[in-house]
């Protein structure tokens, strides 16, 4: 990515107009976590119903960040802030 697109991807995540959720989304979609986020994001991708309702419980932020971006708008939202992604 050019130094155009890290601009805009600071700028959104900077931004007091964007939820944190969507902070969130950014940050995974863009690799910028730890070790820990990163599995995080990567167990929740993999759970299937059960363990997704538990993972719930204990990451209300996190499961509800990634089913925005697989089942809900995020992406295409989050594409209007950041338009070289």
């Amino acid at each position: 990515m050019n130094q155009s697109g890290w601009n805009e991807i600071h700028a959104f995540l900077d931004s007091k107009e964007n939820s944190e959720t969507d902070k969130y989304l950014v940050k995974w979609q863009f690799r910028v976590f730890g070790d820990f986020e990163t599995s995080l994001m990567e167990t929740i991708a993999r759970a299937d119903e059960d363990n997704l309702d538990l993972l719930r419980r204990a990451f209300p932020m996190q499961v509800k960040a990634y089913l925005d971006w697989t089942i809900g708008n995020a992406g295409s939202r989050i594409r209007k802030d950041i338009p070289t992604i």
